[in-house]
């Protein structure tokens, strides 16, 4: 329905928005999964994941995953795994069943520029504020980036910069 294909477009830009920011990320995607469970029609939705290989691959990994975990002797660490990876299942399920125009997807990358720009801007700002007031150099890894671990930014900023080159 349209409610739901709206529902799914802004959530999906909440979500890109939010990835350098890190704060309500996994509320959005749980709302996105939410809004893809309501919605039902689940028979015409795994006929498009079997249509996606690309969504297989993805979905067939995490299954490796969890028949690994029969063969785990450390159940704990195990379960952990498969909780951290729990997007590599339900990324492809939404995804592949809900199919992005260009138009589409051009907002939500522009959304996550968006995002990028924001984080990076508060953090410069945070990090400026603080070498003036209290002459703390705040600006290298973990200090500079306090909203999501310093990897993570790296790899968002990166993906941001090269997709606008490709642009």
């Amino acid at each position: 329905t349209a409610f739901h294909t709206n529902t799914h477009f802004y959530l999906a830009i909440l979500i890109a928005f939010s990835l350098p920011l890190a704060q309500l990320t996994p509320i959005f995607i749980a709302l996105m999964l939410l809004n893809w469970l309501v919605e039902g029609d689940f028979k015409n939705k795994f006929k498009n994941i079997f249509k996606n290989k690309f969504a297989l691959l993805f979905i067939s990994f995490y299954l490796l995953h969890l028949i690994g975990l029969s063969y785990t002797q450390n159940i704990d660490s195990g379960l952990f795994d498969i909780q951290v990876k729990l997007s590599l299942l339900a990324f492809p399920l939404i995804l592949a069943t809900r199919p992005c125009n260009e138009k589409s997807k051009n907002s939500i990358f522009f959304s996550l520029v968006a995002g990028g720009i924001v984080a990076s801007l508060f953090m410069l700002i945070r990090a400026v504020y603080i070498y003036l007031t209290l002459g703390k150099n705040d600006f290298f890894y973990g200090e500079f980036s306090i909203l999501i671990h310093p990897s993570y930014l790296s790899m968002y900023l990166n993906f941001i910069i090269a997709g606008l080159f490709l642009q």
